[in-house]
């Protein structure tokens, strides 16, 4: 990349840690395995919603003083309440993302997910106590696990192509992608 008055790079100045590193070079910081760490919780946090929400349901539910086809609807519109928070997460994130930046959405992440993961076995214990509130509680705390999931694929997507860039040769900063990847001047061929 062009190199600033300071001698830093510019893409890095721009981009964050990890913007304009080489592989190796990203290996030899904290932030290649933060990211790769925040990411592996964030579908820890998910994935058991997706896959087996509408059992968890059933499950947990099953024995409480709520009227069985209360649990039996819920259990049924569960998947696609889901749906929907994963739809939401990854429509939102991407707009916060832009406006935060990438490092506090990741904050954000946890800020959001911790408190309704540890929320879950409160909401477990009370079925028997208050089963309405644990219900709401339990789709709450989920729903919202489900929504910051779906949000990490929106920022983790991209990131070898624009963090672990080769370095940019002298003269060939400009054109377009296709150019830098040498696949043509990147300027289209006139028809004369």
């Amino acid at each position: 990349g062009e190199r600033g008055a300071g001698g830093e790079d510019e893409a890095a100045r721009k981009g964050g840690a990890l913007s304009g590193c080489t592989l190796s070079e990203a290996h030899g910081t904290p932030h290649l395995y933060l990211l790769w760490a925040s990411t592996g919780a964030l579908g820890i946090t998910g994935l058991p919603f997706l896959l087996s929400g509408q059992f968890m349901v059933n499950d947990v539910f099953g024995g409480a003083a709520l009227p069985a086809s209360v649990i039996a609807a819920t259990a049924v519109a569960f998947p696609g309440m889901v749906g929907g928070a994963n739809m939401a997460g990854r429509l939102v994130w991407g707009p916060v993302s832009d406006r935060l930046g990438r490092g506090a959405t990741f904050g954000a992440f946890g800020v959001l997910s911790v408190p309704a993961l540890l929320s879950l076995p409160l909401a477990t214990s009370m079925v028997h106590a208050e089963p309405e509130t644990a219900l709401a509680l339990f789709k709450a705390a989920s729903l919202t696990a489900v929504a910051v999931f779906a949000g990490a694929p929106r920022h983790t997507h991209g990131l070898p192509r624009r963090s672990y860039r080769a370095r940019a040769r002298p003269g060939h900063g400009s054109g377009t992608a296709r150019a830098r990847l040498g696949h043509g001047s990147g300027r289209q061929a006139d028809a004369s």
